[in-house]
Formats: C-alpha cells, sequence, structure tokens
C-alpha cells in the first residue's frame, strides 16, 4: 500500500510544478542544441526512468487476475508516463532557456508552486526505485545461485534462518556502494540503460523465435505481431551500438560467452527451453529446402549405419568409427530384440555415448523382432526414405565363423538398398597400433576404389598420419603403367602430400611381403566375399584390416 502513499507524493510535486509562476518565453526554440551530449547520451540517460514500470509485474502475487492485470497495467503506466514526460519537456521548454536548463540541475524545485513538494516528489519515487532493487537484487542473485548459474553459486544460494539471502545481500549492497563512490550518476544510468536494452531485446528475440517455429504451446494471451518483437530487439541492439559501440560489442561478446559457459555446465532447468525445439525447427525447415535439390558426390560425408548384436557384451572399435565418421559424419546404431525394449535403448545410448561426447551427430534404436536379419532390413529400408539416411553400413568380423551368414545376408542387403559397405576385421593383438600409417590398396581396373580412398582420407586426417598406395604388378613394365596410374589417382583425387606410392612386382603374398608396415590396411570388397580370406588377411599383415566396397554414389574425384 506504501505505493500508493508514493504516487499520490509525485502526483502532488507535478501538480506544484506544473503551477509554476514562471511565465513563458517570447521565443521558443523547437530544435535544441546538444552542447554537453548528443541525443542518444540523453536517451541513455533518461532511459532507465521509464523501465521502472516494469517494476509492476512484482506485484502480481496480489492482484485478482495477473495474467490479464500485468500488460493491460504495464501498457497503461507507459501511455501515461509518455504523457507526464512529454508535458514536462514541452513546459520546461515553452518557461525556461536551454542556458538555465543546462545550468540548473535543481530548476524544477525551484521554479515550482511549491519547491519542497517536488523535493518530496523526487524522493519518494528514488525511494520506491532503490527500495524495490535493494529487496529484488539480491533474491534474484540467490535464486540464479541456487541453479548454480553464477560463480560462487554455493556462497551466493545461502540463506539466514529467517530466510534472507544475506550473503547475496552483502554482495550487491557492496556493488552499489561501490558504484556510487566511483561513478558518476549519468554515467551510471548510461550503464543501466545497456543491461535494460540487452534484456529487453533478448525478451523479444526470444518471443519473435517462438512465434517464427510456430509452434501450438506457444500460445500467449497477450499476443502481438510478429514484426513488433523483431523490431523489438533490432532497435535494441541498434540503439546499443548508437549510444556506445564499444562497449556493446564488449558486451555480445560477454553475453556469447555466457552462453557457452552455462551451455557447458550442463544444468537441469525446472523451465521450459526452446533451444532444442529451434534447432529442430530449423534442421527440418533446412530438410525440407535440400530435399527440393538433387543429391551430388560433391556432398558425401561418411554417415554409418552401425549394427550391434548385443549393447551389454558389444566391444566394437568405438574409437576407429569416431575416426572415419568425425567431424561431419553421423552414426545410426541399432539393435534388434523381442523383449526389454526400454532396458536395450538405453544400453545401446550408453555405449554411444562416447561418441556422442565427440560432437559426433548419434542415432540409436531398437527394433523388436525376433529375427535380426529382418529386424535390420526393417531398418535399412525405412531409413531409405529420411531426411538423414546412411549411405554406409559398417559391420566388424570377429572369429566366430557361426555369424558369417549374417554378414553375408547384410552385405547383400545392403547392396539391393545401395548402400556401402565396410567390414572390419580387428587384429586381436595389434588393433590400430599408432594409428599412423594407412595402406590402402588398389587395382589398376577396379571401379571399386571410391569409397576407400575417402576412408582412407578420413583417417589420415584424424590420425594425422601418412597415407601409402599400394599395388601389385606381374611384370617390371607393368609396374612403370602401375606407378603412373597411382600418380594419375594422386593427382586427379587431391591426395594429401605425405602421400606414397609402393608398386611390388609379384603374386599376392609378394606384395603382402613387400608392402610397408601399417596400422590399417584398407583392401576393396569384391562381389562374393570371403571372410576366411578376410581373417587371413589380418594375419598376413599383422594389422588391422578393412574391406571397403562403393554403393556407386560415392566419388573421390569431385
Amino acid at each position: 500500500r506504501i505505493q500508493f502513499v508514493i504516487m499520490a507524493l509525485i502526483g502532488f510535486s507535478l501538480v506544484s510544478f506544473f503551477l509554476s509562476p514562471a511565465e513563458p518565453l517570447e521565443t521558443v526554440p523547437f530544435v535544441g542544441e546538444f552542447v554537453d551530449g548528443d541525443f542518444w547520451m540523453v536517451f541513455a540517460i533518461f532511459f532507465p526512468a521509464v523501465t521502472g514500470i516494469m517494476a509492476g509485474a512484482n506485484m502480481s502475487g496480489d492482484l485478482k487476475n495477473p495474467r490479464k492485470a500485468i500488460p493491460v497495467g504495464t501498457l497503461t503506466a507507459i501511455g501515461v508516463t509518455l504523457v507526464i514526460y512529454i508535458a514536462l519537456a514541452v513546459f520546461m521548454a515553452t518557461h525556461f532557456t536551454p542556458e538555465e536548463l543546462r545550468a540548473n540541475q535543481m530548476i524544477m524545485v525551484d521554479k515550482a508552486w511549491f519547491g519542497p513538494a517536488v523535493i518530496v516528489g523526487i524522493l519518494a519515487a528514488t525511494f520506491s526505485s532503490a527500495l524495490g532493487s535493494i529487496l529484488g537484487a539480491p533474491r534474484i542473485l540467490q535464486a540464479l545461485a541456487e541453479q548454480r548459474t553464477v560463480p560462487f553459486s554455493p556462497i551466493f544460494a545461502k540463506k539466514t534462518v529467517t530466510n534472507e539471502p544475506r550473503n547475496a545481500i552483502i554482495f550487491t549492497g557492496s556493488v552499489i556502494v561501490l558504484a556510487l563512490v566511483l561513478g558518476n550518476l549519468n554515467a551510471l544510468a548510461t550503464l543501466i540503460t545497456m543491461f535494460f536494452l540487452i534484456t529487453y531485446g533478448m525478451l523479444n528475440l526470444v518471443v519473435f523465435i517462438q512465434q517464427s517455429m510456430k509452434i501450438i504451446s506457444f500460445r500467449p494471451t497477450f499476443k502481438i505481431p510478429r514484426f513488433v518483437s523483431f523490431f523489438g530487439a533490432a532497435g535494441c541492439i541498434f540503439m546499443m551500438f548508437l549510444i556506445n559501440p564499444v562497449f556493446s560489442a564488449v558486451s555480445i561478446i560477454i553475453i556469447v560467452l555466457l552462453y557457452i559457459w552455462l551451455a557447458r555446465k550442463e544444468l537441469e532447468a525446472d523451465w521450459g527451453d526452446i533451444r532444442g525445439g529451434m534447432f529442430l525447427v530449423m534442421a527440418e525447415r533446412a530438410s525440407r529446402i535440400a530435399s527440393r535439390f538433387p543429391r551430388h558426390q560433391i556432398s558425401w560425408k561418411p554417415d554409418l549405419l552401425l549394427p550391434v548384436d548385443d549393447p551389454n557384451l558389444w566391444t566394437g572399435p568405438l574409437l576407429f568409427i569416431r575416426n572415419i565418421t568425425y567431424p561431419s559424419g553421423s552414426i545410426f546404431a541399432f539393435t534388434v530384440r523381442n523383449h526389454e525394449h526400454d532396458e536395450t535403448l538405453q544400453s545401446l545410448n550408453t555405449l554411444m555415448e562416447p561418441l556422442r561426447k565427440q560432437n559426433l551427430f548419434v542415432s540409436t534404436t531398437v527394433i523388436e523382432d525376433t529375427d535380426f536379419i529382418k529386424g535390420a532390413k526393417h531398418v535399412i529400408q525405412t531409413l531409405k526414405g529420411s531426411a538423414f539416411r546412411p549411405n554406409s553400413l559398417f559391420l566388424t568380423l570377429g572369429d566366430d565363423t557361426k555369424n558369417d551368414d549374417m554378414l553375408l545376408q547384410l552385405v547383400q542387403e545392403a547392396d539391393r538398398d545401395k548402400l556401402g559397405v565396410m567390414i572390419l576385421r580387428q587384429h586381436p593383438r595389434v588393433a590400430f597400433g599408432m594409428q599412423k600409417e594407412v595402406n590402402l590398396w588398389l587395382r589398376e581396373k577396379s571401379p571399386n576404389w571410391h569409397l576407400a580412398v575417402l576412408i582412407a582420407l578420413q583417417l589420415q586426417l584424424n590420425w594425422e598420419g601418412r597415407l601409402h598406395l599400394v599395388a601389385s604388378a606381374e611384370t617390371e613394365k607393368d609396374r612403370r603403367r602401375v606407378y603412373r596410374f597411382l600418380d594419375k589417382l594422386n593427382d586427379m583425387a587431391r591426395l594429401p602430400s605425405r602421400t606414397y606410392y609402393h608398386v611390388i612386382v609379384g603374386n599376392f603374398q609378394d606384395t603382402i611381403a613387400g608392402a610397408p608396415r601399417a596400422d590399417i590396411n584398407i583392401f576393396g570388397l569384391g562381389a562374393e566375399p570371403s571372410f576366411s580370406f578376410m581373417r587371413g588377411a589380418a594375419d598376413w599383415t599383422n594389422s588391422s584390416c578393412l574391406f571397403v566396397k562403393d554403393s556407386g554414389w560415392e566419388s573421390a574425384l569431385v
């Protein structure tokens, strides 16, 4: 109720001023001269006086219908205040000269009908604003500290026995006293205006984003056109740079850094968050636009389809998968179960979590079926129509030959659905060695080398290693021709500078013996895969081997 007393005192002070005995000027300058500062400096000093209207929102608990009363009351207060401010400006411009206004900051008191009434009004308004800030700011700081969103949160989150945020009160009080002692009030007003403009700009931006998303959950009872929120956000940023460009740029940088810092803290908020929905809507719209254009090999990236037989027992090479997909690739992992769907999905997500932490796009799903091959076929066929469909099937070859038939059926299904195929035979002891040397085995007239080259480049990039092109020739004359083929391929495919050629005369066993030592050997995969040969190749080369088959869509030459 004290607010009504304050309002009455302010009203009486205004009446006292407008009853001033000062005589009107004979000539009134309609355009002033900004001697001590430009228009935007005056705006910055004046703006915080208007923002105090928003303090009415703090009284929402005392209102019968705050949802309706707050917007109506706020806009009414803005309208009434606008009339008062314009009336004051017109009255002073028509009754006092610019020199008087610049020289006497207390001219309203000196020229009023009853000067003390104006002083009382100023003190009442100042007391009201100060009281609201002194009571509100520490509680806001304490609430933020409870959510661990500010530095030294454990200290500021504490309350006394009487539920008072003592530490937050001491800190905010110290900041206020320090600002008053060290700063100029007009300079402080400019600084405060920046904070208000940042806050209002972000509010308008959030409203604009939610309006643009057109989601059904955004149903404000007080609706405004979308252009209002857009121009509100843009206007705030525009005015910030007009007032102080340097401080505005620094403020925006600080906001971005704060956002990054808070995002990395992975806070669990009780309120809604539109970020995920915003990026999802953006992705859907981008996907809609992308679907209008034909796919081209130049946009190829490694998007793997990864079958997992049992997430609880699977020991696949996650680091290797990361190295052939990072930084722009993706992984779609799936398993097939006829029971415990939720538990299996949770285990699969836990298994893939290290890849997500590498900022890779990872999707997971569990197909309910009694037959793994049938479930895998459902996944492959379903994903053919998705916007982000995989382009390569990644399989691992173990020691157990009982799974060979299942692997063969998966390879055949991938062939039918135009998926590339990668089968990894990991060496049981050496694994991937020092992760530096990559051997890429090529045949002169084989069309099946594009995907192998692209994967070799991915590994060379992520391993920061060296790429070796290895080929065999029957005679010394053939050796020179094969060497020219490798040199031409190197030029056309724009292979890295650390690429070396190795053309070895002899049969395959001779080639194996003469090939350089590598941490991974990449071979082409024939139309009829020989799993016994794959297992043997890992033993012959004493390294892990990757067998790759094109889908027909990749190209290492674009």
